[in-house]
C-alpha cells in the first residue's frame, strides 16, 4: 500500500474526494504561557490499495511522537495519560468500470481538535497500516508572545 498525506487546518472527504483547508501545516504558533499548548490539526490522506487488497478491511494508525521518537502521553478524561493513537478503519470496494488489476484509491480525513501538547518543540505523526510505517508528518509548536497578545494561534 502507498500513502499520500498532508497536515492541514481541516480535512474532509465527500464522494472519495479530499477537501483541505490550510494544507501544508508545518508550524503552529500558540500563546506563550503555561503548557499544555492546545492545537487543532487535520490530516488529508490518500491510500493506494493494490488489487489483492480490494474488498478487505484495513486499519490506518496515526501515532504522535516527539523529536526523539518517543510516544507522547496525553491526558484523557479518566485523568490518566495515554499515548495518542487514532485508528481509521476503511475498506476499498472495486468500482465496476475499473479493471481487475488496477490499484484503487480511497480518500480519508481525520481532525484533531483541542490536542493538548506538553511543550513547544518538534513532533511527528507516524502513519502506519498493518504495522508498516508508511509516512511521517512533522510539525513544530512555537510559543510566541505575539500569539499571547492577540489571543490567536497561527498555523503555517
Amino acid at each position: 500500500m502507498k500513502l499520500d498525506a498532508m497536515l492541514c487546518n481541516y480535512a474532509e472527504t465527500v464522494n472519495n474526494l479530499l477537501y483541505l483547508s490550510g494544507g501544508g501545516v508545518n508550524t503552529t504558533e500558540v500563546p506563550s504561557g503555561t503548557p499544555p499548548y492546545v492545537v487543532n490539526l487535520g490530516f488529508g490522506l490518500i491510500v493506494t490499495v493494490p488489487p489483492g487488497e480490494v474488498g478487505k478491511s484495513h486499519e490506518l494508525y496515526i501515532e504522535l511522537v516527539d523529536e526523539h521518537g518517543q510516544a507522547i502521553a496525553l491526558p484523557r478524561a479518566e485523568g490518566i495519560a495515554k499515548p495518542l493513537r487514532v485508528v481509521i478503519n476503511f475498506t476499498v470496494e472495486a468500482k465496476v468500470a475499473e479493471a481487475e488489476d488496477d490499484e484503487h484509491t480511497v480518500a480519508l480525513a481525520a481532525n484533531l481538535q483541542g490536542l493538548p501538547l506538553p511543550e513547544s518543540g518538534r513532533y511527528e505523526f507516524v502513519l502506519s497500516i498493518r504495522g508498516r510505517e508508511l509516512r511521517r508528518l512533522g510539525f513544530r509548536v512555537r510559543a510566541t508572545p505575539f500569539a499571547a497578545e492577540t489571543g490567536t494561534s497561527a498555523l503555517r
